[in-house]
């Protein structure tokens, strides 16, 4: 099956044609033909084709309709993938078109003018024309078209240097009608004109393109129609037909065409390359200037090679590429890179003497011409400024490892990582589809250790596509090792370890050392006050380092005040943090940064609620530790860098930092209580237990072992939690701290009750409450007595239990501790229901809700709702019942509490 769009849309057998009824066949089969060999995910597809006016189920709307296509155009046609849907074959039509354009520029005379007319031939009308517009399909539509006038130029040109000026008259007229501010078509109507006899019809076309140019554009026409203008006005001889022999102007033998070839396998960033292409294609007052930055080995050549060879049509009198080596040791001059772009415009001859000299007699050059100019690789902008063409009708594109900011009027797109499709796509298409799907696994994981950064999947693709006896495993497990990652990326003549030197080395010295030490970071973001704690410098250097940081693209901000390293930039960082920074200052850099954090979540934990824990070793640098005013600030922050602060306790562990690292689990208790991460914090309490054990005070194991117990009393792992919490009323016993022993029986007695052990429960929690009455404590008063009703309850001593949970209630109400106090409500209803109190268990489950959300105790608030939830059922007002649910449901699936099971067959049950 073979596709035309260079006009209405048509698909046929090359003997007959046929064009889809559908418009969103049509609408489809566009976006397939523009992406033709890539995939197209089902989001791409269901934004382009229905817009605003998204169907109920996507996916599905979409496998209709490429079922509907397969239908339509035989089996095979369309393939599916992980990354979505591709058509095999492009549109036979553009093909040929390309074709016989590029035969045409390379024949001379008749020859040249047939194959450009045949190329022309092959259009029925506007690209794309029955195709419902899309931002992909309204790019693509744009370039052909500038092609097809580019295209018609050129037949134009060689039409009048074969002698046809006669016939081109009628040929040139309508088309510069449509298209009147085009200088070149408008020179070329002239001198067919003048050719034929009718200088005066030649000067009255160039007084309408004057008064055009100047009524549209405000601006005179440009040097070279002038120069025409002035030659037919003078009967210039050099106007007169070129004889036979001379069938390409001199002129044309030099139009340069440096632009190396793009890579075959470039996949992904059509957004970007898009923007890029519209920028350089659109008309603009100055010269359009786009630079394409980022970290080294990000793909910004290819980005840059691949909108230059889309755009290079736009551009008829040459395209110049230079690779400016800027972050080589040797980087060109801009002298050099002159004298080479003037001999590829003008041909050998003498040069001027000084760099400014070139440059003026460069944008002389320039000056007549529409000119493409890529500098690659730059390494600063004065290294480019003198190389920019100074006239309207050229453009340029600069790449660079630096942002560029001083270059004025220049439009920077930073480039990212491959996101994982466009990443899974180039590692396919180097090792071999067959190959990746075989191991899907050890794909992504050797996926996950490039990090995105095309240069590293080309090397570790093309040392696996090179050597059949590696699989896929192999190589993850290489990148996994102990060993220098980074060797992995180095085939003797490419190195990822290469490229990001140059710009480390690049550096001031402070940042060089910031960056050295963020090596010793492990979080998922860092923003300015962490990066002065680890450095131990004050916020304003710290802020002046992110910036050089950020301008060589080895960090990057996605959003305001975090920044982030690529994997591969922090392993980089880690090697060279090992090698310059000796053993005590990189503890010492862990420990300052350590001790910053813990103060910072100490702040937070006792703005959530007053703690008579110990504080941990006060912070003593230049950066600021954080104060909160109340507790949902306090709480947000502790949700933030809760993953932060657990990656660096881990690391100060490996590091025996033991005094700071049994803090991580207690500062963090209530944000990992209140947002239900029990398994995160059950880790964290691990980590805490060794380092406490390493100590020779008996407190710190006690308190992070009670913390641990209540974990998995959590979790549902009872023999351990028993087991964590008589370890802490040991080591509890020798201290002789009261309170904390009281803490500890209680919940031993939590513990026991939920074993079935209620003698035992009993005993000990009855202990606890003497010792809260004693100590005046009444968060342990409310805690024994709650659990006390709980035994209760089992024993079927309801009375008993309504009363303990009364009590509980309002000693919970009166001290502050509305999480608590939410707990208590919900045993509260459920002994109401039971002695057929419905209306108060109701008010009371609805309150339990509204105490657990203000306090922000999302484990909390799911019970009460999935309790109100079935008391909604058992009045039979299940309407109500599955709001609760899947608010219940909602939150547990966003801690990934496996709980949330249990709500979902509940909604499952009563049809929700």
């Amino acid at each position: 099956m073979e596709f035309a769009v260079l006009g209405p849309l048509l698909l046929g057998d090359g003997t007959r044609w046929i064009s889809p009824a559908s418009a969103r066949d049509r609408a489809f089969l566009g976006e397939l033909l523009v992406h033709a060999g890539e995939p197209v995910t089902v989001e791409h597809l269901t934004e382009a084709v229905w817009r605003k006016r998204v169907p109920a189920d996507p996916r599905n709307a979409v496998q209709v309709r490429i079922s509907r296509l397969r239908r339509l155009l035989g089996p095979g046609s369309v393939a599916n993938g992980p990354s979505g849907y591709s058509l095999r074959a492009g549109a036979a039509d553009c093909l040929r078109f390309r074709e016989l354009t590029r035969r045409g520029a390379e024949a001379q005379g008749d020859a040249a003018v047939d194959l450009l007319d045949q190329a022309l031939s092959l259009w029925r009308g506007r690209a794309f024309a029955d195709i419902p517009s899309s931002p992909c399909v309204d790019m693509e539509a744009f370039a052909l078209e500038e092609a097809r006038l580019v295209t018609f130029e050129d037949w134009a040109q060689a039409s009048l240097d074969a002698g046809r000026h006669a016939e081109l008259v009628t040929a040139l007229r309508p088309v510069l009608n449509e298209h009147p501010l085009r200088e070149r078509l408008r020179g070329q109507l002239m001198l067919a004109l003048y050719r034929s006899g009718v200088p005066g019809e030649a000067l009255e076309t160039y007084r309408a393109g004057h008064a055009e140019s100047v009524r549209e554009l405000g601006l005179d026409p440009g040097p070279e129609l002038r120069s025409l203008h002035e030659a037919i006005l003078a009967g210039d001889p050099a106007l007169s037909v070129p004889p036979p022999s001379s069938s390409v102007s001199a002129r044309q033998v030099m139009v340069p065409r440096q632009l190396p070839a793009g890579v075959n396998d470039f996949v992904g960033r059509t957004e970007l390359v898009g923007e890029l292409t519209r920028t350089l294609g659109t008309p603009a007052d100055g010269v359009p200037v786009v630079a394409v930055t980022g970290l080294g080995g990000i793909g910004k050549t290819s980005v840059a090679l691949k909108a230059a060879h889309q755009v290079r049509g736009a551009f008829p009198d040459g395209q110049l590429f230079a690779d400016l080596r800027g972050t080589s040791d040797a980087p060109r001059s801009p002298t050099s890179v002159l004298a080479q772009f003037i001999r590829a415009l003008r041909g050998d001859g003498a040069l001027p003497a000084t760099e400014d000299e070139l440059a003026v007699l460069y944008r002389s050059l320039l000056a007549e011409r529409r000119v493409l100019v890529v500098l690659d690789d730059a390494a600063d902008t004065a290294q480019v400024s003198l190389l920019l063409p100074g006239y309207q009708g050229s453009a340029a594109i600069v790449t660079s490892r630096t942002r560029l900011a001083a270059l004025d009027g220049v439009q920077s797109f930073g480039l990212t990582a491959l996101v994982p499709d466009h990443a899974a796509k180039l590692f396919a298409d180097i090792v071999g589809a067959a190959r990746a799907a075989s191991e899907p696994e050890a794909t992504e994981r050797v996926l996950t250790a490039c990090g995105g950064m095309p240069l590293a999947i080309r090397l570790i693709g093309a040392r696996l596509a090179t050597r059949p006896d590696l699989s896929v495993a192999d190589m993850a497990r290489r990148l996994s090792g102990s060993h220098p990652h980074l060797d992995e990326f180095d085939d003797g003549q490419r190195s990822v370890r290469t490229c990001l030197e140059t710009s480390y080395v690049a550096l001031p010295p402070a940042t060089a050392r910031g960056l050295r030490l963020l090596g010793l970071w492990d979080g998922e973001w860092f923003g300015p006050v962490q990066f002065a704690a680890l450095a131990d410098v004050f916020p304003g250097e710290a802020e002046t380092a992110l910036g050089h940081l950020i301008g060589a693209h080895l960090a990057d901000a996605p959003e305001a005040g975090r920044y982030r390293l690529h994997d591969l930039v922090h392993e980089y960082a880690s090697e060279r943090v090992g090698r310059e920074e000796g053993e005590p200052e990189r503890d010492a850099a862990v420990r300052r940064l350590l001790t910053w954090y813990l103060n910072a979540a100490d702040n937070a934990r006792r703005a959530i609620r007053p703690s008579r824990d110990s504080a941990p070793p006060p912070y003593e640098g230049p950066a600021e530790v954080p104060g909160f005013a109340d507790r949902e600030s306090a709480l947000g922050w502790l949700e933030r860098e809760r993953a932060n602060l657990t990656a660096l306790a881990e690391r100060a562990g490996r590091r025996q930092m033991h005094d700071l690292v049994w803090y991580a689990p207690l500062v963090l208790a209530d944000v990992c209580h209140l947002r239900g991460y029990w398994s995160d914090w059950l880790a964290l309490c691990e980590t805490g237990l060794r380092a406490a054990r390493r100590l020779a005070d008996p407190r710190p194991e006690t308190v992070v072992a009670n913390l641990a117990g209540v974990v998995c009393l959590s979790l549902r792992r009872l023999d351990e939690a028993i087991e964590h919490f008589r370890r802490a009323a040991e080591l509890n016993h020798a201290s002789g701290d009261q309170i904390m022993e009281g803490f500890v029986l209680n919940n031993l007695g939590d513990a026991y009750h939920a074993t079935g052990s209620n003698a035992q429960a009993v005993e000990v929690l009855h202990r606890a409450l003497t010792i809260a009455e004693q100590t005046d404590s009444p968060h342990l008063r409310g805690a024994a007595l709650y659990n006390l009703a709980c035994v209760d309850v089992d024993a079927g001593r309801l009375d008993e239990a309504l009363q303990r949970y009364n009590e509980a209630r309002d000693t919970y109400r009166s001290s502050g501790r509305p999480d608590a106090e939410g707990q208590v409500l919900t045993g509260l209803a459920a002994v109401q229901q039971r002695l057929g109190q419905d209306t108060a268990a109701l008010e009371s489950l609805r309150q339990a809700v509204r105490v657990h959300r203000d306090a922000g105790n999302r484990p909390g608030q799911a019970a009460a709702l999935r309790d109100l939830g079935d008391a909604h059922r058992r009045a039979g007002d299940l309407v109500q019942a599955r709001r609760a649910w899947t608010v219940a449901h909602e939150l547990l699936a966003a801690v990934g509490s496996t709980q949330a099971a249990d709500i979902r067959a509940r909604l499952s049950e009563a049809g929700g």
